[in-house]
């Protein structure tokens, strides 16, 4: 990102009034709108070139927006994540079983004894490990849907300002049309 000017150096704004306003928009992949509204009256003449010149400048910052895209869907990682945490359940009951059976075959080993075995720990360990992970990325896809729709809240929102925008610069002109081609009859 830098100002579009000739000079390719650093270009210090970091205390200009343009720099405060675009903060948000300069430091992430965002896509920037600027409108500026103006006078046509001689009154504001001075402001009115302060504001233009300000556009003149805001337009030659250049930004990098790159959206941000999810390699899978939320939901598929959740049911992915649901289904190999019902596949590990599978695997310790199956593995219970095994070991209950060869207790049974075993006779002298008490079966209580060989439910405390290392191999159901270690599967155990891994279904707590999987739940956690579970719940981790069902707080990811609680807090990406929000914000999702946050910012389609707040891109709705300036569309709507932009288009009354439009419209008052569009009534202004019209009016502007309106009294110049009056002063010509008079």
């Amino acid at each position: 990102m830098s100002l579009g000017k000739s000079n390719p150096g650093h270009i210090n704004y970091r205390d200009s009034k343009l720099t405060r306003i675009l903060k948000p928009s300069l430091s992430g992949n965002a896509r920037m709108a600027v409108i500026c509204c103006i006078s046509p009256s001689d009154k504001y003449r001075e402001e009115t070139k302060s504001t233009l010149q300000f556009a003149s400048r805001a337009k030659l910052v250049k930004t990098n927006a790159t959206s941000n895209e999810m390699i899978e869907d939320e939901s598929d990682v959740v049911a992915k994540l649901r289904l190999e945490n019902v596949r590990a359940k599978k695997e310790i009951r199956e593995k219970e079983q095994q070991l209950m059976e060869m207790a049974a075959r075993l006779g002298d080993i008490p079966t209580t004894e060989m439910v405390g075995s290392s191999s159901l720990l270690e599967l155990q360990s891994q279904l707590t490990n999987a739940n956690g992970l579970v719940a981790s990325l069902e707080r990811q896809v609680d807090e990406l849907s929000s914000q999702k729709n946050d910012a389609l809240d707040w891109i709705e929102e300036l569309f709507s300002k932009v288009e009354l925008k439009e419209n008052k610069i569009k009534e202004i002109l019209e009016e502007r049309n309106q009294n110049e081609s009056t002063n010509e009859y008079a």
